[in-house]
């Protein structure tokens, strides 16, 4: 029931169900697997519940129908809760039911655990009511809601938590961002040399943008990451 509920919500902010597999999965997947589920049910379950999430609002695949279709938001916000809390509630069922028939651990709810652990979270969990806030109130749009929320975050990283250094860690952050927007400058160029066969030489080109960073030199995960990006 837990992982129903939270793979969906995660996809709410997300925007996609591979997203929340790749974030989610390398805690959920162990934890259901300890306790006794089967890895094919564990695998569906997760994947299942993701995808539910895409229906609830302000979920981005909702927005971008919207805008394609003429369709106005608020309308296919209202239509998606009632379908998506259903079939979410189901999919949590259908989790229940397996434990139930494997015999699956179960863990006590210990509401002193519940709420010590909601207090530890608090200025994560507020990240996303300040998305509906911000959006829903007319104070910003999605895209400014988006710059928002990283505003937000990175004030809590700094400041917060101090998990991040102003002078070491954001100069590297600006320097993958350049990283980045350089490559996608060569991609946009070189779309026509695509289309005439010399996919080769763009592919090494791109590559060459990418080693010469002393960023990637000192963290391999780099060039991946901003492949991706």
């Amino acid at each position: 029931m837990v992982c129903a509920f939270l793979c969906s919500f995660f996809t709410v902010f997300t925007g996609g169900s591979g997203v929340t597999i790749l974030a989610l999965g390398g805690v959920l997947f162990p934890a259901l697997l300890r306790d006794g589920y089967r890895e094919r049910f564990s695998l569906g379950l997760m994947t299942a519940a993701g995808s539910l999430g895409l229906l609830l609002p302000p979920a981005l695949p909702l927005i971008l129908y919207g805008v394609v279709a003429q369709i106005p938001i608020e309308d296919l916000f209202i239509g998606g809760i009632l379908p998506g809390i259903l079939l979410t509630t189901m999919i949590a069922a259908w989790g229940v039911r397996e434990g139930i028939i494997t015999g699956a651990g179960r863990q006590p709810f210990r509401w002193r655990e519940a709420f010590v652990s909601l207090w530890a979270a608090k200025w994560e969990l507020a990240m996303p009511l300040v998305v509906l806030v911000a959006m829903f109130s007319g104070l910003a749009t999605a895209v400014e809601a988006s710059a928002l929320v990283a505003l937000y975050a990175l004030l809590v990283q700094t400041v917060v938590h101090r998990d991040l250094s102003v002078r070491r860690d954001l100069l590297r952050v600006f320097s993958l961002f350049a990283i980045a927007y350089i490559h996608s400058r060569v991609v946009e160029s070189s779309a026509p040399l695509q289309g005439n066969g010399n996919g080769d030489l763009v592919a090494s080109d791109q590559a060459s943008i990418l080693r010469s960073s002393d960023l990637v030199h000192r963290d391999p995960i780099w060039p991946s990451l901003c492949v991706s990006n």
